[in-house]
């Protein structure tokens, strides 16, 4: 067992890395607390409160899920208790956690930092091993690339303060997999040295869910006996455990463990194993019925269910299961996951009807909670798309294979058909449509994203308008159409997800790297096109269609859609393209637009800079602008040196735009609070509060018709980047975005955007509009190639 003096000093190396060593100001901790300290109302509630009972109250906010509530009460607690500096520390520990479970992670660990800086300083294990272990979550959620590119700082002391403590090398440091062991490591070592034995017991949990993730990738039968025997250890620890909810939830953690481990090692221990997991469920669920913890009820059920579903007695596990959902009734983030469970069972059993309206009962649970998706998946330490979206697909991929065989009662009960009985597309889209709005809401980290989603039912297309959602298959694609006539579902097995994803990855890449190799990116935008389009020709099913929009899904959010190519032409030259996140998200507004005034943006760069470690090219803004204004009557500017923050705040409260045009560099990251708008003095601003400040013009009677980023850019292959350009109108309260996925060179854009705000005035719907731009490229003699204008694409509504 290490000392605590020897932590302490390991500890202390930390403090290499930190700026301040004093309390950070309201200012230093952020935005969040500075608003929280002027609310009046806010301040009158909190100042007869010790900081010790503010504490408290925060931390029954936050076991409540009430994360915002709790910052509140921590950011006065600050405040007070600066010279309490154990106090203090504990305080930044809690607060550093509230913003982690925001998605506020940057925010998170400058406060979990400080937290730690401070309790070594103090001598203080037990605060140090909260904030230890609360890292760990944080390195747990975040992918390994997230971390190590948008913290470098963070990596570096991962690895530094491993290396001093353990003298090994950074080579074998670089995994966010180590990152998280060590942070738990020491928690479980600070924790058992304060004598908090709970902390220790969930910190060592922790650590054995992350041996258990490796031992999954390694599958090393040694290393399995230890990971036994570390979890056995662990059952003889709890037995010291006072009985609380916390104990109950650490047997529950425990038995899923073994079970977990049990699952994937063929050993001749399985009925050990196997026992041992029933054992544990079944004293967690003894103790649950004498504190009527319903909760811990329900999950010692629902996971023993999950033993008898491994060795198919599926009768005990539905059994098991039913009783989970019965104790869940109250409880909807559990109860969506035992409703998944049955759906899983009566798949393995081939009841595919029954699985069918298990699955839409999941999803329903799941809907109705769905501001707390971020909640959910963070308590569960894994990231949205492995706790939350597989149901999604899992429903949809059932619907797609076994519909056509249900009875129409069973068809009525999973659909609620009413005009059309005979088939179950329209749950399917609806099914869909959630998808990307839970998508849309765990990147924003925002309710207002998704909080004016119109119903399937509101949605009224055009004649000539279709819309196609691409639903990308292990074994095959699946292209659902949407038009004012009905639902068409065609099947194109000669694809599949994985050779989709690389098409369009190389499609991408031959277009972005290679400008001069002209013919070098065609089979991929042919292969593309005999896939995701020439089915649906062929089958006329794009006859008279004039606008196509594109309801996209992972990689199909990265792909330059209107340089797809049938072996003659361009699809861009057949149909005018629009590409929305969910047909049902979208900026909805009976006020006629117009095209009286727009907001000119934008820096002119002269030499490349390197911002945040991108590589950004120059801009010729002004003449762009010029080009731009012969068109548009009215018209101001924020212009280099003016294109600031502050300006730009002033301008928007002052007056209303119908469009707004942005000719600067916008970057767009798998999360968005590394994704920036480059402003003034190369001054990156955040693409959330850049948003927060374009929603000014809703103060007036003026509609923003449509947001143009003439320079942007989202990372080649990311899909989750390419979320935030779908939805960067919806975030501003905007119909529409023109946005590129890739930067061009500045003279064209200089031609580019003049010729299409020409089109707009002349009362060209948006989506035409850009068409008739990228058609009138195609023919030029310079700028014919699809690099230059294919990165352009309408996001949003495409009518005028």
């Amino acid at each position: 067992m290490m000392l605590w003096k020897n932590i302490a000093g390991s500890l202390l190396l930390l403090s290499i890395f930190l700026a301040n060593h004093t309390p950070l100001t309201a200012a230093e901790i952020g935005q969040d607390c500075e608003e929280v300290l002027d609310n009046k109302a806010i301040a009158i509630e909190a100042q007869a409160l010790s900081g010790k009972t503010l504490l408290y109250q925060a931390e029954a906010y936050q076991h409540s899920g009430h994360y915002k509530k709790s910052i509140q009460a921590l950011c006065f607690a600050l405040q007070k208790t600066s010279e309490e500096k154990a106090l203090y520390a504990t305080l930044l520990g809690s607060l550093g956690h509230a913003y982690f479970m925001l998605g506020k992670i940057e925010k998170a660990v400058v406060l979990l930092e400080q937290s730690i800086n401070q309790a070594s300083q103090l001598k203080q294990p037990a605060i140090a091993a909260v904030a230890l272990n609360n890292l760990g979550n944080v390195c747990a959620t975040y992918r390994k690339d997230e971390i190590t590119k948008r913290f470098p700082h963070f990596r570096r002391l991962c690895i530094d303060f491993q290396k001093n403590v353990w003298s090994q090398t950074s080579e074998v440091l670089e995994t966010s997999e180590v990152f998280r062991e060590t942070y738990y490591r020491q928690s479980a070592e600070l924790a058992t040295q304060a004598k908090n034995n709970l902390l220790a017991v969930k910190a060592s949990l922790n650590f054995m869910q992350m041996a258990i993730d490796n031992l999954q990738k390694n599958d090393s039968h040694k290393d399995f006996h230890i990971i036994k025997q570390a979890l056995f250890n662990l059952l003889e620890q709890t037995q010291d455990l006072e009985l609380s909810p916390e104990k109950i939830q650490a047997l529950l953690r425990l038995g899923r463990l073994i079970i977990l481990s049990n699952q994937h090692f063929s050993t001749a221990e399985y009925n050990t194993l196997r026992g041992k997991a029933y054992e544990v469920l079944k004293r967690a669920w003894h103790l649950a019925q004498q504190t009527n913890d319903r909760a811990g009820i329900s999950q010692a059920l629902g996971y023993k269910g999950q033993l008898y579903q491994h060795e198919k007695r599926y009768q005990e596990a539905l059994n098991l299961t039913r009783q989970a959902v019965f104790f869940a009734q109250e409880l909807p983030e559990l109860l969506y996951y035992w409703q998944w469970q049955m759906a899983s069972i009566f798949q393995e059993q081939g009841e595919h009807a029954k699985s069918a309206l298990a699955y839409k009962q999941a999803i329903d649970t799941l809907w109705s909670i769905r501001y707390d998706l971020s909640k959910i998946y963070r308590t569960f330490r894994s990231s949205f798309r492995e706790q939350v979206s597989a149901l999604f697909y899992e429903f949809t991929e059932l619907l797609l294979t076994y519909a056509s065989r249900f009875s129409l009662e069973e068809k009525e009960a999973i659909c609620r058909l009413q005009e059309q009985p005979a088939d179950c597309l329209k749950k399917l889209q609806d099914t869909l449509e959630k998808l990307k709005s839970a998508e849309l809401l765990d990147y924003f980290q925002n309710e207002c994203v998704i909080k004016n989603q119109i119903s399937l039912t509101e949605i009224k297309l055009e004649k000539e308008t279709a819309v196609l959602y691409p639903i990308m298959l292990k074994d095959r694609l699946e292209l659902l159409l949407h038009k004012a006539g009905g639902m068409t579902l065609i099947s194109v097995t000669e694809t599949n997800r994985q050779k989709l994803e690389d098409e369009i990855y190389h499609l991408r890449h031959e277009l972005y790297h290679g400008e001069h190799l002209y013919h070098k990116f065609k089979k991929h935008a042919q292969n593309l096109y005999y896939w995701l389009i020439h089915p649906l020709k062929e089958s006329n099913h794009l006859q008279d269609i004039e606008t196509l929009v594109l309801v996209p899904d992972g990689q199909l959010r990265t792909m330059p859609i209107a340089a797809l190519h049938d072996g003659k032409d361009y699809l861009i030259e057949h149909y005018a393209l629009a590409v929305v996140p969910g047909l049902t998200l979208r900026v909805t507004s009976e006020q006629e637009p117009t095209n009286q005034s727009i907001l000119l943006t934008g820096l002119d760069l002269e030499e490349p800079v390197n911002i945040r470690g991108y590589n950004l090219s120059r801009l010729d803004t002004t003449d762009e602008m010029e080009g731009i204004k012969k068109h548009i009557s009215k018209s101001v500017e924020l212009l280099n040196q003016d294109f600031t923050e502050t300006n730009l705040k002033e301008k928007l409260i002052e007056t209303g735009y119908s469009m707004i045009h942005i000719s600067s560099h916008a970057v767009f990251e798998a999360d968005i609070n590394n994704s920036f708008i480059l402003m003034s003095q190369a001054c990156p601003l955040e693409l959330e509060p850049f948003e927060d400040l374009l929603t000014l013009n809703r103060i007036h009677d003026t509609l923003l018709n449509l947001i143009t980023l003439s320079a942007c850019e989202t990372a080649l292959g990311d899909d989750r980047a390419a979320l935030g350009l779908g939805g960067v109108a919806l975030r501003a309260g905007a119909q529409s975005a023109v946005a590129t996925l890739w930067k061009v060179k500045p003279d064209f854009t200089t031609r580019f955007m003049p010729i299409f705000y020409e089109n707009i005035s002349k009362g060209l719907s948006k989506a035409k509009a850009l068409q008739e731009t990228q058609k009138a490229m195609i023919k030029s003699d310079y700028y014919q190639h699809p690099y230059f204008w294919s990165s352009f694409t309408l996001i949003g509504n495409w009518l005028k």
